[in-house]
C-alpha cells in the first residue's frame, strides 16, 4: 500500500508540473503568433521583372518597407486605395531561380511575410522559342503517361479554341 501512495505522489507531481510547463509555455505561443501576410502579384517573376506588394500591417501612418534578397533594393509602401499599403518592387536582374521571403520591418521587427519564386524565362542563350519549350516537351518523351497528359490537354487546348471561333 505505502508504494502505491508513493507512486500516486509521484503522478501528481508529474501531472502538476506538466501543467505548469504547459501554463508558461502558452504566453511564448501567443508571442510567436503568425505575422500578417505580404501579397506579392505575381508570385512567380523572372529576373529582372516587378511584383506589386500589399499588406495590412503597416508601422503607423500608412508607411512600411519590404525586404526581400529577390528584390533590387528595400521598397517603401505607402497608403493603398482599398485600404492597407501597397508599392512595386523591382526584381533583380541577379537573382538566381528559387523562392525567396519577402518581409515587411518595422525597425528591428518583421510585421508581415510573404514569398516570391523567381524562375528563368526560356532556356540559358537560346533566345526562347524551340530552345525554350525542348526542356519540358523531351520530359515527357518516352514516358507514355506524361505523353498522354500533354496529348489530353492539347485536345482541351484545341476543342476550347474551336468552340470560342465557332461562338463567334
Amino acid at each position: 500500500m505505502a508504494s502505491w501512495r508513493s507512486t500516486g505522489a509521484a503522478g501528481a507531481a508529474l501531472a502538476a508540473a506538466t501543467l505548469l510547463t504547459a501554463a508558461a509555455a502558452a504566453p511564448a505561443r501567443a508571442a510567436d503568433a503568425p505575422l500578417t501576410p505580404v501579397t506579392v502579384s505575381p508570385s512567380t517573376v523572372h529576373p529582372g521583372g516587378s511584383v506589386d506588394l500589399r499588406t495590412f500591417a503597416d508601422c503607423g501612418g500608412g508607411t512600411g518597407t519590404v525586404l526581400s534578397e529577390a528584390f533590387a533594393g528595400p521598397v517603401t509602401l505607402g497608403p493603398a486605395a482599398g485600404g492597407g499599403i501597397f508599392g512595386h518592387a523591382a526584381v533583380s536582374s541577379q537573382a538566381r531561380p528559387g523562392t525567396y521571403r519577402v518581409v515587411d520591418v518595422c525597425g528591428d521587427s518583421s510585421v508581415a511575410v510573404g514569398q516570391v519564386t523567381v524562375r528563368r524565362v526560356g532556356a540559358i542563350a537560346a533566345g526562347g522559342g524551340w530552345g525554350a519549350l525542348r526542356g519540358t516537351a523531351g520530359a515527357a518523351h518516352g514516358n507514355p503517361a506524361a505523353e498522354a497528359l500533354v496529348a489530353a490537354a492539347l485536345a482541351a487546348a484545341l476543342a476550347r479554341t474551336a468552340r470560342r471561333r465557332v461562338r463567334g
